[in-house]
């Protein structure tokens, strides 16, 4: 691209299947329209005395940015290609060359049944994903408000390397986002975990993470970092009032690691939770006869000497627990 395009100027186009995910294309669109750019989606069209897909065609063509998300349907299919409108669109972005940007549903995240392809549909749809994956590095999504925000913090960071000028999102508005989401995520963290945020930030101290810690995230014990952390900005920290350390494993923890304590940062995380089960004994104090003063027992204990019945403690059983653990993992930091 041989000019810089500020936000308001650049044409983003949202490619996906429809009726399975317009409340996500419905979020993604608000919030990318909230910064002033301008959106080419179907839902813009309008009438136009040429075939549905000519039409995505064309608006493509004219778009500067492409934006996919593929859930769990291969879509509508073009008869004569016996392809997909997505791939014919995914097709006709990369041969124009602009920007490309891929997400794929979480495949832990429910979703309804009727959504969901079956048989040859569900067979052209995982060729099409394997060659996504072949071409790009791909962010997973949950919820709409979380593909929202990674479609955002996606171009913001990717963007400038294709000379486009998009400047920073508002301050305050980031941080009206990352509150919002932080309060979901700690009343829902089965909602709305695997979110990303980013605050400005301080790191502290770090440890090796608990036994627990990597049993209830499921990381490797002796590979996974604890590491605290303190918001600079008062609201966020409020907001995070419940939650102080952020976990890393592997490459990510030795990098965590190498970050100087009680320096400001821009930090990236995402939302996790898990739970750690665990087992207590339950005793009870019970009475126990002495043994039969000729027995065995009898002559080799103190037991021997008296014959009042004692009390003694007891197991009995056992009682299960479960902890549900909300937290953070840690993306990248900028200085």
């Amino acid at each position: 691209m041989s000019t810089a395009k500020k936000l308001s100027d650049i044409n983003f186009f949202i490619c996906s299947t429809y009726l399975d995910l317009k409340n996500y294309r419905d979020e993604v669109i608000k919030k990318i329209m909230s910064e002033s750019g301008v959106i080419n989606a179907q839902e813009f069209f309008g009438a136009r005395n040429t075939k549905p897909i000519e039409t995505c065609l064309e608006e493509v063509d004219k778009s500067d940015v492409f934006i996919m998300f593929v859930g769990w349907r291969y879509g509508s299919i073009d008869e004569k290609t016996g392809k997909s409108f997505i791939e014919l669109e995914y097709e006709k972005a990369t041969a124009k060359g602009i920007p490309r940007f891929v997400f794929f549903m979480d495949e832990n995240h429910p979703f309804p049944p009727s959504f969901v392809a079956k048989d040859k549909e569900a067979e052209k749809l995982e060729t099409f994903k394997k060659v996504l994956l072949t071409e790009h590095t791909i962010d997973k999504f949950t919820s709409p408000d979380d593909l929202a925000n990674k479609v955002i913090q996606s171009l913001i960071k990717e963007l400038p390397k294709h000379e486009f000028k998009i400047g920073k999102l508002k301050n305050k508005k980031v941080e009206e986002d990352t509150i919002q989401m932080i309060q979901k995520f700690l009343a829902l963290p089965k909602l709305y975990y695997d979110n990303q945020i980013t605050f400005n930030a301080k790191l502290k101290e770090f440890t090796r993470a608990s036994e627990n810690d990597c049993d209830a995230f499921g990381y490797r014990f002796g590979a996974a970092l604890s590491r605290t952390f303190e918001p600079t900005d008062e609201k966020v920290k409020d907001a995070l009032r419940s939650i102080r350390h952020v976990f890393a494993e592997n490459d990510d923890a030795s990098e965590l690691l190498s970050i100087p304590k009680d320096k400001e940062i821009s930090l990236t995380v995402r939302t996790i939770q898990g739970t750690y089960k665990w087992e207590e004994p339950i005793y009870e104090i019970k009475q126990v006869d002495p043994p039969d003063p000729f027995s065995m027992t009898a002559i080799t204990s103190a037991s021997f000497y008296g014959s009042t019945p004692r009390n003694e403690k007891v197991k009995t059983g056992s009682e299960r627990f479960s902890e549900l653990k909300c937290s953070l993992e840690f993306i990248s930091a900028e200085y």
